[in-house]
């Protein structure tokens, strides 16, 4: 492939990326966008719902005891719109990893096959400076990798982390229920 070629296809690239990195982007918005439009429904309806409630009670005993159910359900509602967020953003830094993993592979498997059909096209004495080279950018590629896997590693705990808090805030509202019912 010579020069121009080489170049339309970095461009061609280049353009793909940027789409999947917009589609990427625009799928999360649009399932953020419609989580918080089902949300702001669900509280309207909510809302009307624990107004009658208020108005229907009759005496401070009841009264208090609808403030606790509702305290309750809201915050139940709250862990689990929090757990949706999370779950569009974390699918969201998904994609885009693997997206920049591919492109990495591909710039690493692009650079190594420059490099060979340079070492095959330089002159005489050069090897210790291709040697260098390839040395150094064996070095960039593992430490890419490194931080890549590491990159990884974080996701994963932050996302058992988040679980684990929203089913502790879950288990917090439930035992509250039941100690309120005694």
């Amino acid at each position: 492939m010579n020069e121009p070629e080489r170049m339309a296809e970095l461009g061609r690239r280049s353009m793909e990326t940027t789409l999947e990195f917009a589609n990427i982007y625009m799928e999360s918005a649009e399932q953020l966008l419609k989580l918080q439009l089902e949300a702001a429904k669900a509280a309207l309806q909510e809302n009307a719902k624990n107004a009658r409630a208020i108005l229907e009670t009759k005496d401070v005993e009841q009264l208090m005891a609808l403030r606790t159910k509702l305290a309750e359900s809201s915050v139940e509602k709250a862990v689990d719109f929090s757990r949706s967020v999370y779950e569009v953003a974390s699918k969201t830094q998904q994609g885009i990893t693997q997206l920049l993993e591919r492109r990495v592979a591909e710039f690493n498997k692009n650079v190594a096959g420059s490099a060979d059909r340079a070492a095959k096209g330089a002159p005489a004495g050069t090897d210790v400076a291709m040697a260098a080279f390839n040395s150094s950018f064996a070095a960039t590629s593992a430490a890419m990798e490194t931080m890549s896997k590491a990159a990884r590693q974080l996701a994963e705990l932050t996302d058992s982390n988040m679980r684990t808090a929203a089913g502790i805030a879950t288990e917090a509202v439930k035992g509250t229920r039941k100690s309120g019912k005694k």
